[in-house]
């Protein structure tokens, strides 16, 4: 009887230990990615087999994305975050909703009458897409091995979109990551009234480096070893500005920017943080590329650094 009661017990650990519901062993590897959409957000959250993405950036960004997913074999997206409707966070949704089947779409509920708004609530519609709309105090359900807390906004609407952003605490083992959203000092603050652990690994830097955003006592209580910062070089703003850059840096964390880094990946277990990026393909200044087109055809000449360069 006690080797049958052995057998039997092996037969159910296997079976376990195949379909995944063993605990998580505190080692995960966790992958964000944050894509280089221009002046805007758009942010890929991976753990095992599952995704999340956290707005699509401005329209043109859309295909961009798709073609990164597709180039990944990623042809769902088990959860759709919108931080709010402004359209360099969600211009980009519908196309990807459009080729990505999508287990459910996430939002803040807030509305927002402009076109880009409207188109994807359409795709929404027409796809069929499961909407949820949450609120501080609410979890987004994913994997098991990650905790996703809803920490922005509450009930109550502040009346300003950027303050509305859905602000996300991303844990796994004794790692955490901040997903800040466009959310402005008066959040942060209400933030830390509430004496939350704010602590951080990983800040995605909130409104693209805005002086409006990423107050002195919230960097340091945060105190994150590595800050993303998405945006466009030369945008009109002037982002990312000094004062939110000087409190990273005295806060002693590592700032990657995607309008230098390009798409910027963070690979994450309980070990070890590695960054890596994928710099944006640009033509060299030294090179005249509408005059070369030509000189570029044959097949000796696109070994010519200018015909890499200007990808001609």
């Amino acid at each position: 009887m006690r080797s049958q009661f052995l057998i039997i017990a092996g037969i159910i650990f296997l079976f376990i230990s195949s379909s995944g519901c063993i605990a998580n062993d505190g080692n995960t590897q966790l992958n964000l990615t944050f894509f280089d959409v221009g002046q805007g957000d758009a942010c890929l959250l991976q753990i095992h087999n599952k995704t999340m993405l956290v707005d699509a950036g401005p329209y043109e960004a859309g295909q961009g994305i798709i073609d990164w997913l597709k180039a990944r074999n990623i042809t769902s997206l088990d959860v759709v975050v919108a931080t709010h409707p402004h359209s360099d966070h969600i211009g980009g949704m519908p196309t990807v909703l459009k080729q990505e089947k999508t287990g459910v779409f996430i939002d803040a509920g807030d509305s927002h009458t402009t076109p880009t708004y409207e188109v994807l609530l359409k795709t929404i519609e027409k796809y069929e897409i499961p909407y949820r709309i949450v609120h501080e105090g609410d979890q987004i359900d994913l994997d098991p091995a990650v905790t996703i807390n809803v920490l922005n906004p509450g009930i109550t609407s502040s009346g300003d979109l950027n303050d509305n952003s859905i602000v996300l605490e991303i844990s796994s083992g004794d790692r955490k990551f901040l997903l800040m959203g466009d959310a402005g000092v008066s959040v942060e603050d209400k933030l830390l009234k509430e004496r939350r652990d704010l602590k951080a690994d990983l800040l995605k830097v909130s409104h693209h480096g805005s002086r409006h955003s990423s107050g002195q006592r919230f960097i340091d209580a945060v105190s994150p070893e590595i800050a993303i910062i998405s945006l466009e070089a030369g945008n009109e703003y002037g982002f990312p500005q000094k004062d939110p850059v000087r409190y990273l840096t005295d806060a002693g964390s590592d700032i990657y920017r995607t309008d230098q880094e390009g798409t910027i990946t963070v690979t994450v277990d309980q070990k070890k943080i590695i960054v890596t990026s994928e710099k944006p393909y640009r033509p060299s200044t030294d090179c005249n590329c509408s005059k070369i087109q030509g000189m570029c055809k044959s097949q000796e000449s696109r070994s010519n650094p200018c015909c890499l360069s200007c990808g001609v």
